[in-house]
Formats: C-alpha cells, sequence, structure tokens
C-alpha cells in the first residue's frame, strides 16, 4: 500500500530525520521539488496539500543524510531570487556572491550615472549566475558569458535559457580562458567586467567542498593567471570609463594589490568586506 504524507508530515519526517534545525530550508527547498513548488513560501500555502511523491522525497532525504548536497540532489539551486541549474562541472552558487553583484551594481549606477547601457562581460561565469542576477539590477544591452570548459558551458546555457525573461536579446556565450577572444570593447556603452575565478591558494576547504565541488572552480596558484589575463586584457579598453568586479578573499587579497599596484595603478581600486567580515569584493574603476 502506498505511503501518504501531507507537505506538512513531509516536513516533520525530513527534521526528524535529519535532526537539525538548521536544515530546515533543505528540507522545504526538497518538497518545492517534488510538488513543483517555485517560491519558498508555498510550504506555508500548501502545507495540507499531499506530498506527490513519498519515496522520491525520501530518497531525496537519504541523500542528503549522506553528505551530498541539496543543490546536487536535485539539479537546481536558488540564486538572487532566480533558479539555476547546477551539477558537479559547476560551482554551486553561493550567498557571499550574492552581496559581490548587489556591491556591483551599486557601484556601477553611482560610477557610470544613467548616460549608457551595459555590456556585461561575466568571465569564468560557470552557472552563469552573476551575469545573468546583473540583468535584474541594471539596463544590460549585451550580456557575454564565457568559461574555459564546455561541460561548464552546457550548464550556462540551461540557464541562460531557464532566465531568457529577464535577459537582454544580446545574449552571447565563448568558450575562453578569460577574455582573449574579445577583440574590440563597444564604445557606445558602460563596459563592465565582472569575474569569480579561482582564489584558494593553501586556505582550508571544507570535506564537502573537496568531494563535491570541481577543482578547477576553486584553486589557483599565487600568480593569479585568471586575475592577469584579464586585467591585461582589460588594458585595450578605450572608453573613457570601465569598471571590472572580482570576487576575492583575504588569502589572495594581499597578492593581487599587489599585480593591481605594479602593473594596473591607472585603476582605482576600492576594497569591500562581505557580511562575515571578510575582503570579498575588489571594484576597479577606470
Amino acid at each position: 500500500m502506498d505511503e501518504h504524507f501531507t507537505v506538512l508530515d513531509a516536513y516533520n519526517y525530513g527534521v526528524k530525520q535529519l535532526k537539525n534545525p538548521n536544515q530546515e530550508v533543505e528540507i522545504r527547498l526538497i518538497i518545492n521539488k517534488v510538488n513543483g513548488y517555485n517560491d519558498m513560501s508555498a510550504f506555508y500555502i500548501h502545507k495540507y496539500d499531499e506530498l506527490k511523491d513519498v519515496k522520491l522525497f525520501k530518497k531525496y532525504i537519504r541523500k542528503y543524510r549522506q553528505g551530498i548536497p541539496v543543490s546536487l540532489i536535485l539539479g537546481e539551486t536558488y540564486f538572487d531570487g532566480l533558479k539555476f541549474v547546477v551539477n558537479r562541472h559547476v560551482l554551486t552558487p553561493r550567498m557571499e556572491t550574492e552581496e559581490v553583484i548587489k556591491k556591483a551594481a551599486e557601484v556601477a549606477r553611482i560610477y557610470f550615472g544613467n548616460r549608457l547601457p551595459y555590456t556585461v562581460y561575466d568571465v569564468c561565469t560557470g552557472t552563469g549566475c552573476i551575469g545573468i542576477s546583473l540583468c535584474q539590477h541594471l539596463p544590460v544591452q549585451t550580456l557575454i558569458l564565457s568559461d574555459y570548459y564546455e561541460k561548464v558551458l552546457n550548464v550556462t546555457r540551461e540557464n541562460v535559457r531557464l532566465n531568457k525573461k529577464i535577459l537582454p536579446r544580446d545574449v552571447s556565450i565563448k568558450k575562453q580562458d578569460s577574455l582573449e577572444k574579445i577583440t574590440s570593447f563597444d564604445r557606445d556603452s558602460n563596459i563592465l567586467i565582472i569575474a569569480n575565478p579561482p582564489y584558494i591558494i593553501d586556505a582550508p576547504v571544507s570535506e564537502e567542498t573537496k568531494k563535491y565541488e570541481p577543482n578547477y572552480a576553486l584553486y589557483t596558484t599565487s600568480n593569479l593567471d585568471v586575475y592577469r589575463k584579464i586585467l591585461f586584457k582589460a588594458n585595450s579598453i578605450h572608453n573613457d570609463k570601465a569598471l571590472i568586479v572580482f570576487e576575492i578573499s583575504d588569502e589572495i587579497k594581499p597578492l593581487i594589490d599587489k599585480l593591481v599596484t605594479d602593473y594596473f595603478s591607472f585603476y582605482k581600486k576600492n576594497y569591500y568586506k562581505d557580511l562575515n567580515g571578510q575582503y570579498r569584493i575588489l571594484v576597479l574603476e577606470k
């Protein structure tokens, strides 16, 4: 005989199995996936609805108890209010990166004013969450998403399709290491380059991250190759104004500060900390 759960029954079952009140959001995400809800508030609205697939729900809970991140179990996550497809080929979007996006938009509005639409270059795009989400905050006319790996760009393409309603008509996806295939920058738009390159050198990493996140999205060397390549390519920007925004860490801050000071001193640099008090954002103004 098939087992029947209401949404509330499923939630209570999940709480009992996980024995951790801090994981209630993950339980609600699993319920949303099983019942096809698209809003985190759906639990409160539909808590007496029948759960559509009890066996699937229990399967997801078992996997989560085994330590598999809920985003990889479900194949999706939410970021800046948008849904994104994820898998083991891409870094799962993090809350700290939402801070990067919001700071980038805030600074851009002040720096550029309202004079032109934006051309956004999202380098090391992964899921595409940074560039795609920025289209909610700025009048983006052209969006260019780039990454080195085709298996990563397959995920990017899925997320462009998933979020096409908020995107400009001019969206391109490029397979490139940094910006080497960009031959020129649009003189009739605000240029915003934004990137979340690998930035771990020796800093400690959780076992979950080591096991489930791709190394190529995490680790770099003290040479900061990707940051360096982006900055050297940005030398060919002939616009009067341009903005470069990097996600960084406390670990690489002294290294990237020296890189910018030694080779790109014509950029004004500003650092910003995240909500945890760690250096997270570097903004360079031409």
